[in-house]
């Protein structure tokens, strides 16, 4: 049943026709080709249509060989020849089954080809039903896993571009070029920079007015 829900949602997005290299139409029709279970099954049907020509057939025919009055004791002992009572007997018999016990044998090999074919359709569904969840959940993998890379990619360079990502030592192209712009920065401030250097403007000291006065 899940492979019928899921067979729209497969028809919405055309983007994930594929999962990998194998289609999904590619992938059922392997399954059916190559899956153990499924040959299993269908030699199993093999085997019971097989045997269904035996069913209800006639015995074999026996053949049946004697000698009866074979003297062996007395004074014609051993000599048929002179015995006339001596015969030797060949036969063919056949054996008949009562007709109702034959016409159950037949009905009851129908019913094993029957089951071993549903047997085979049954153990096909469940190889397809199988192999189309495992397509679409390496489907769905693979996409989020693309999906992952790409935010992945975005948020190193966005990282990588931050005055944040400069002081953390981000060693990215967006890192070398904040970094620049960072110490431009800094260059075109003469307070900052005056203050960094240590120099104290004249006006704020007092005693250089004094001398000046």
């Amino acid at each position: 049943m899940r492979l019928f829900l899921c067979a729209p949602l497969l028809a919405a997005i055309p983007g994930i026709a594929f999962a990998g290299p194998l289609t999904f139409e590619a992938a059922l029709q392997r399954a059916r080709q190559e899956a153990p279970s499924i040959k299993a099954k269908a030699l199993g049907a093999d085997a019971a249509r097989y045997a269904r020509g035996a069913a209800g057939a006639l015995p074999d025919p026996t053949l049946g060989v004697s000698v009866e009055s074979f003297p062996i004791s007395g004074p014609l002992a051993f000599e048929p020849n002179r015995d006339d009572f001596t015969m030797a007997r060949v036969g063919v018999s056949q054996d008949i089954p009562n007709l109702a016990k034959r016409h159950a044998q037949q009905a009851r090999a129908d019913s094993d080809i029957k089951v071993a074919e549903a047997d085979t359709a049954v153990e096909a569904r469940t190889v397809e039903v199988g192999t189309a969840l495992a397509w679409i959940n390496l489907a769905y993998a693979e996409r989020r896993l693309a999906a992952l890379d790409d935010v992945l990619s975005r948020l190193e360079r966005v990282v990588g571009t931050t005055p944040g990502g400069c002081r953390l030592g981000q060693r990215t192209a967006g890192a070398d070029a904040c970094r620049s712009a960072g110490g431009r920065g800094d260059a075109g401030s003469p307070q900052r920079t005056g203050l960094q250097r240590g120099a104290r403007p004249r006006d704020a000291d007092p005693l250089d007015r004094r001398s000046r006065a």
